[in-house]
């Protein structure tokens, strides 16, 4: 998202806009399965996400063991480590690499995708909410210039429900202006209009981590929100 051409990067110590070329570069450590491991760990150890593991925990019913809370976690945290869109994709990285397993805490057997969704709906959304924040002041800790100089953007997102139904079920989604997904040589559109929500982030613009987000209608627009 940073490296978007619409994304707008500022300074919180001063108005005027700051250059990306200006920013020191990423001082993340290397990526490898120790750093997916030690990330999961991060997020594990979360006080929201332990409580949320723990309620889990206490009311599956008495029936065959399963798959552990705290691994289908794990997992689920991996899939978006891995930038994975879809749970298929995941399921299919985690039969190939045994290292990947071992980070989540599988054995033999992997989850289907119908075991991932059900977990999925489990996990509430506020929690994800509060995760995050945890996430941001833990980070704030080790690295005290987070937040001085950050980016905006925002991502389209598109409705399920039909907007030319006479009844549209989804009331709170509008119309709004995105990048044409597909340009052809013949199209000059800077922009086509979609249906659905737009998610504004804003992005530490030094280390590249996520700080906090927010979802409104399509048709709001980054810099008031900011």
């Amino acid at each position: 998202m940073l490296t978007s051409p619409t994304a707008h990067i500022y300074s919180t110590r001063s108005v005027p806009q700051v250059k990306a070329q200006q920013l020191p570069l990423p001082l993340w450590p290397k990526s490898g399965h120790g750093f997916l491991t030690d990330t999961l760990d991060v997020l594990e150890d979360l006080p929201s996400v332990q409580a949320f593991l723990k309620s889990v925990q206490h009311s599956r019913r008495r029936c065959r063991p399963g798959y552990a809370p705290r691994t289908m976690w794990r997992a689920v945290c991996l899939k978006y480590l891995l930038n994975e869109r879809f749970t298929v994709g995941l399921i299919e990285r985690l039969k190939a690499s045994p290292k990947l397993r071992q980070a989540c805490g599988f054995q033999d057997t992997i989850p289907s995708e119908p075991t991932f969704s059900r977990f999925f709906k489990m996990i509430p959304s506020s929690m994800v909410e509060i995760a995050i924040a945890q996430t941001v002041r833990k980070l704030k800790k080790h690295l005290p210039d987070l937040g001085e100089n950050v980016a905006v953007d925002s991502t389209d997102i598109e409705a399920h429900a039909n907007p030319n139904r006479q009844v549209v079920r989804d009331p709170d989604a509008t119309w709004g202006h995105r990048t044409p997904k597909s340009k052809s040589s013949k199209s000059s559109k800077e922009y086509e209009l979609f249906f659905g929500y737009k998610m504004h982030a804003l992005n530490d613009a030094t280390y590249g981590a996520p700080l906090t987000h927010i979802m409104l209608p399509a048709n709001q627009n980054d810099s008031p929100q900011l």
